[in-house]
């Protein structure tokens, strides 16, 4: 099978701040027992750890699927600074393609804030010409969140689907909110995947297995819903199925889903069946939010088929 992936979407510069809740200045609580980090207006505020690495979705799917054993190009814009000459040298260093990177404007700047075992972030992503990204002939395309404009992909995406593509869509915000300009490419998606707040907004069936029903009634040939430590359900035609998550320590919850999808999508790659394929993700998944930064701890595929032949606990079984 052809291991070619072309991974299109946003590329960011991420800056962490790993915050204590016994730091002063530091308030958490909600006033309807909903959960908020709030700050004293004017105060310093100390910070246990910071790390300054690269993410977005697709730098962090494009980071595991390369130590997974894919070739993996990545389409994308970087800007014509600093951040973004250090994250073409990061990319170099990790073998993954940078032919279809255009160099625009200034790097897309994240600002994540982990407290709890949790995660805020404050993102700065620039509106983008969409229009000038080619993208790589593959056998898979991964389309992951990019910015305004990227609808000026769906007409580039369906003419590589039609030469033999396979698709695997995980939209982000912008995508998300617009979802109508994106509509057109379910039909030709070999795999949907969306977390659980998002399947809530896009399809309103009240039970899980109604938002999976729906998913593959869109087009989708498979359709995945992730639910943080729930685990994630998963449904092709007339059949559904539950992951369990795995128990590990969670240390910074950012690049969870990314690594969940990297690691699903090698597992399929690799001709592994779906439950195989979405153990290797759970794996994938864990190792990433056992540690500070979104894609330092992603695994090869021999470090996944070791975890795998030794982990007992990840069940998949039928719901419906």
């Amino acid at each position: 099978m052809g291991n070619k992936v072309a991974v299109v979407g946003d590329i960011s510069t991420d800056h962490f701040l790993m915050m204590d809740s016994r730091d002063r200045g530091v308030v958490h609580q909600g006033e309807a027992g909903d959960e908020k980090i709030c700050f004293d207006y004017g105060e310093k505020i100390p910070v246990k750890k910071t790390l300054d690495s690269f993410g977005g979705s697709a730098l962090n799917v494009a980071v595991s699927l390369n130590l997974q054993g894919a070739d993996v190009e990545l389409a994308s814009f970087l800007g014509r600074d600093f951040e973004g000459r250090e994250a073409m040298g990061f990319l170099h260093s990790k073998q993954i393609g940078t032919d279809y990177i255009n160099l625009d404007q200034t790097t897309n700047q994240s600002y994540i804030i982990v407290f709890e075992s949790e995660r805020t972030v404050l993102s700065n992503h620039l509106k983008r010409n969409y229009s000038r990204l080619k993208i790589p002939k593959s056998d898979y395309i991964y389309i992951a969140s990019a910015g305004e404009g990227s609808d000026d992909l769906v007409n580039k995406i369906r003419a590589e689907v039609s030469r033999g593509a396979k698709l695997i869509f995980n939209p982000g915000s912008f995508e998300i909110k617009n979802f109508d300009l994106f509509k057109s490419l379910l039909p030709i998606t070999s795999i949907l995947i969306l977390n659980k707040d998002e399947a809530d907004r896009l399809f309103n069936a009240s039970k899980i297995e109604g938002q999976l029903e729906q998913i593959l009634a869109s087009g989708a040939a498979v359709a995945v819903i992730t639910d943080a430590k729930n685990g994630a359900y998963f449904g092709i035609p007339d059949q559904y199925f539950h992951m369990h998550a795995g128990v590990c320590d969670v240390v910074d919850p950012t690049g969870a889903g990314d690594g969940f999808s990297a690691g699903l999508l090698s597992g399929i790659i690799n001709g592994k069946s779906l439950e195989e394929s979405s153990r290797w993700g759970m794996i994938n998944s864990a190792s990433i939010i056992n540690s500070f930064g979104a894609n330092q701890r992603a695994l090869t595929d021999d470090e996944i088929e070791k975890n795998a032949k030794k982990n007992n606990v990840l069940r998949f079984s039928q719901i419906k």
